[in-house]
């Protein structure tokens, strides 16, 4: 600023600084970086407090400028906030077609933004000429205000909405102590007034008890239900849920002590009984293998004993032989076969001769 110029108003100069993050930058790599955007002459102040970097511009324009396109300072592109006005790029999702730009900037507008650009709409990749329900737009925030809420509600539709810096705010008035169900404009849906929440509105009739100021499942009739009143009982006219449980049980007869112990000791020596029959069959010994061979061998008709014939010899058959053979057969008939030993008789003379 050259000397006997005119100092420019306190509130202009604050309405035309810019603030960002400092990232460990030096005051020269700043200050370039600001020069080449805008040029070195509009630059009024650069100041480095509280981690911040506070840029004092000369004209308005400039300030708009570098909030627009943000900041390249040595290798890192940085957010440009102002001072007192910050402008943004908002960026809304999930927008129907039908929905006209109108109607969203009519809701914005009610947060007190300023649009400083027209809306864009977004494509497909793949598909150009159809929308996929993304626009964004640059505005102008409130001074009150740093941040926008994460959805409003447009046409009965809920848009999401997105910028650097988002913090959760009230969808009213855009404060950070509070939401909007606490907020003390908001005004109840059913009645339009302020100060109670649609549920809490006393035009609000509950079916149950018939009364105004609360809903069915607000009802105090229903914490009446957890208890029961018991008619004749002047010192107990309310029982708990395990008490009503206990009295509404089915009656059980009891059966006297000394039947019951006569039953106990029938079924103790019922299983003594038992545990003795069981014992005695484990401890039975079983019959060997050769106890059993034996006692087969002798149920089984003995067979005569044979002598080995010399080799190339044939034994001629006998009728005794015959005899066994029938006998081993079931139901076989024991008289010998006679024409088989006729024909043994003949075979023996033939030899003799």
């Amino acid at each position: 600023m050259s000397t006997g110029s005119a100092k420019p108003n306190p509130y202009v100069m604050k309405n035309n600084s810019v603030k960002f993050v400092d990232n460990n930058y030096d005051a020269s790599v700043v200050l370039k970086a600001i020069a080449t955007d805008i040029g070195k002459e509009n630059i009024m102040g650069c100041v480095k407090t509280q981690g911040l970097w506070i840029v004092t511009l000369r004209k308005k324009q400039d300030v708009e400028l570098l909030q627009e396109t943000g900041l390249k300072v040595g290798d890192d592109l940085v957010n440009i906030v102002g001072v007192t006005k910050t402008i943004l790029t908002v960026s809304v999702f999930g927008v129907p077609l039908y929905v006209d730009d109108s109607e969203i900037t009519d809701k914005l507008e009610e947060f007190g933004c300023k649009l400083r650009s027209n809306w864009v709409h977004k494509f497909y990749d793949d598909f150009p000429e159809i929308e996929n329900g993304i626009r964004f737009v640059r505005l102008e925030m409130p001074n009150n205000a740093k941040s926008l809420p994460y959805a409003i509600i447009v046409s009965g539709i809920h848009l999401r909405l997105k910028h650097n810096g988002q913090l959760r705010v009230c969808n009213l008035c855009l404060a950070e102590d509070h939401i909007m169900r606490d907020c003390p404009h908001y005004c109840c849906r059913s009645c339009g007034q302020q100060g109670h929440t649609a549920s809490r509105c006393p035009t609000i009739r509950c079916y149950k008890c018939n009364k105004d100021g609360h809903k069915s499942f607000q009802c105090p009739e229903n914490r009446k239900e957890d208890n029961v009143t018991v008619a004749g009982n002047p010192d107990k006219n309310e029982l708990s849920k395990d008490e009503i449980q206990q009295e509404a049980s089915p009656i059980v007869t009891k059966i006297p002590a000394e039947t019951v112990s006569e039953l106990n000791q029938e079924a103790n020596a019922a299983k003594e009984k038992d545990a003795t029959k069981t014992t005695e069959d484990k401890t039975k010994p079983e019959p060997s293998s050769k106890t059993e061979h034996k006692s087969a061998s002798q149920t089984s008709i003995s067979t005569p004993s044979r002598t080995p014939e010399p080799t190339g010899m044939k034994r001629p058959i006998s009728s005794e032989d015959d005899t066994f053979v029938n006998t081993n057969k079931r139901g076989a008939n024991t008289t010998p076969n006679l024409s088989v030993a006729r024909r043994f008789i003949q075979r023996i003379n033939t030899n003799k001769t």
